[in-house]
């Protein structure tokens, strides 16, 4: 009797059967990943329909809308897509810890869509994915999502070459019998009710009319381009499963590659390094006692606010640096105890020289008033010197950098999520009406901090002037409807209204403002 040899398994059985696959196949474990090679048939007709309404969604969402709500949603829309795709094994708990991660993302995007709202957004988005793919702690993940940064790339020009290639060979275009037949009843009938409903419905036969109305047109090549771009984006969502594998992979190109040589750093250069940085710092925060806390007058021509702003910011650089050099030497301190003291000491005049800094910043305020810049540089010297602080508390309780590490990116990280929440512009427009001693910069305040509006409303309720009215014919309310909806967009709009309502009188001054050059120095 002959032997019955099955030659190769069904395409569809190899697509679906990739809960067969075993650990030593590349499958994660905890969640099973396909590992197939990537082929010119990896969109099939239920990946392409979603790719399509990923397109409609962000065409409905975001053409010639501005973002807010639209965000979120379409947030939400290409996580289910790459859910879907990857088919992940978890837990009820897992699924609501997930979620809940992955919303505390996204409100600070309700709240004012900004820079770092997206920025966290995208941590969020991206990272709950990795996590599901690789069931890693932290800093896996950040690596994961560090891979993700060349991996989308790389995987959306080839999907896009293996799609093209496959189109131009037909692949697709091969309809089998049973395929054709089990259509033709639903298309046809349906076909008829459309056209019957279509002509009882005037409404629906408007849209109908609206929508086969193609004009080929400059702004119809910029949507079909639109239509491109996000397809092309929303790939790696849609096909999340087929490059998950690849994130639990080798590690970065340039990991390991930043082992310094023990001939350039070592115990020796590094006590030498300190040596001299300590009596460099030693000069500089003894300059500023002396003319900062000491009372001792400046040279001739030079006022405190000079002094203070030609020395904020890069004092503040030179402590950043200061600390990447300390976590680097922590290595070498069990050579030496002396060598751990000169490190002691070194951050010790750090923390002097922070709050230097942040007296100079304070002292400039107070003259020149308060501005996004400065008020970033303050929030950036906070950080910095509380940076400083666990490096203390490192070297005096050894502590690992790791540690260190983790402790300074959380709670950078928590400073950064809660300033997504936080209208700088009332705050500086607060502080400057507050300090106002007829020296107020009207243009700054009514067009850079216009979002601080309800400051301007509240001085004008106690019976100040009512600032900005010659600048009120540009300013409109943002937001237009739901798609651009944010929580703050729409206080503000609230705000506007109740400018228009005050009813006390303008600012005789603010005219002569408007030609003045700028009371603030900028920079």
């Amino acid at each position: 009797m002959g032997e019955l040899v099955i030659r190769g398994v069904p395409t569809s059985l190899k697509q679906d059967g990739w809960w067969m696959a075993s650990a030593s196949d590349g499958a994660v474990t905890g969640n099973p990943v396909d590992g197939r090679v990537l082929d010119k048939s990896i969109l099939d007709a239920k990946r392409f329909l979603m790719v399509v309404g990923l397109v409609l969604l962000a065409d409905f969402l975001f053409w010639k809308h501005s973002v807010g709500l639209s965000l979120f949603l379409f947030s939400a829309a290409l996580g289910v897509a790459a859910v879907v795709s990857l088919r992940p094994v978890m837990s009820l708990a897992e699924w609501a810890v997930a979620t809940a991660l992955w919303f505390a993302s996204a409100l600070p995007v309700l709240e004012y869509v900004q820079l770092i709202s997206v920025l966290f957004l995208g941590l969020g988005h991206f990272g709950i994915l990795v996590w599901m793919v690789i069931r890693s702690p932290l800093i896996g993940v950040m690596r994961g999502i560090a891979r993700l940064s060349y991996l989308i790339p790389d995987f959306v020009l080839k999907t896009c070459l293996a799609i093209g290639g496959s189109v131009s060979n037909r692949r697709h275009m091969v309809i089998r019998k049973d395929t054709m037949s089990g259509w033709v009843l639903p298309i046809g009938l349906g076909s008829v009710f459309l056209v019957l409903f279509l002509a009882a419905n005037p409404v629906l036969e408007n849209w109908a009319d609206s929508l086969f109305e193609i004009e080929l047109s400059l702004d119809s090549f910029r949507r079909l381009t639109f239509w491109a771009v996000v397809a092309a984006l929303v790939l790696p969502f849609v096909l999340f499963r087929q490059m998950a594998k690849q994130l639990s992979a080798q590690a970065l190109p340039f990991e390991g590659q930043f082992d310094f040589d023990g001939r350039l750093i070592n115990a020796q250069s590094i006590t030498n390094s300190l040596l001299m940085f300590n009596i460099i710092f030693l000069l500089q925060n003894a300059a500023d006692v002396t003319f900062l806390w000491g009372g001792i007058a400046l040279p001739e021509g030079m006022t405190y606010a000079t002094y203070a702003h030609k020395g904020a910011y890069p004092l503040m650089g030179t402590s950043v640096l200061a600390g990447v050099f300390a976590v680097m030497s922590r290595r070498y301190l069990e050579s030496s105890a002396w060598l751990r003291v000169l490190l002691i000491v070194w951050v010790v005049q750090n923390l002097f020289l922070v709050g230097s800094s942040l007296a100079r910043l304070d002292l400039y305020i107070d003259v020149y008033g308060l501005t996004y810049l400065r008020l970033r540089a303050l929030i950036g010297m906070w950080l910095v010197m509380t940076g400083m602080m666990l490096l203390l508390w490192q070297l005096w309780r050894y502590r690992s950098n790791l540690w260190v590490t983790k402790m300074f990116a959380g709670i950078v990280l928590s400073t950064l999520y809660i300033c997504c929440f936080v209208n700088f512009a009332y705050v500086i427009a607060k502080t400057n009406i507050a300090q106002n001693d007829g020296q107020l910069d009207v243009s700054y305040l009514c067009t850079d901090t216009r979002d601080g509006i309800q400051a301007v409303v509240t001085y004008g309720k106690d019976g100040g002037s009512k600032h900005c009215l010659p600048y009120r014919h540009s300013w409109s309310p943002q937001v237009e409807g739901w798609r651009d909806w944010s929580r703050r967009q729409a206080r503000l709009d609230g705000s506007l209204i109740a400018y228009d309502q005050l009813e006390t009188r303008a600012a005789p001054s603010q005219i002569d403002d408007m030609r003045r050059p700028n009371l603030y120095q900028y920079d």
